[in-house]
């Protein structure tokens, strides 16, 4: 079908991009930020981004969602 996809795995970004933060509340909002920001990049590039995350704070998530959302970038939450 002529789609670009890629995948950003949690476990994966915290060996590279994400290694200096640690599991406290605060760092796990900036790793979701981060792989938010991500995410985005690659949106606006064409690629259909899929992110597998534990994200267990609702506030973080909805940060992200808004920025996609803010950007005209679908965004959909599956559990």
């Amino acid at each position: 079908y002529g789609k670009h996809v890629y995948r950003l795995d949690g476990d994966n970004l915290r060996t590279g991009i994400n290694r200096d933060l640690t599991f406290s509340e605060g760092d796990r909002a900036e790793s979701v930020r981060r792989t938010g920001e991500i995410a985005t990049l690659f949106a606006d590039s064409g690629v259909i981004t899929l992110v597998g995350l534990i994200s267990p704070y609702r506030g973080d998530r909805d940060a992200v969602r808004k920025r996609h959302e803010d950007q005209g970038i679908p965004f959909y939450e599956i559990f």
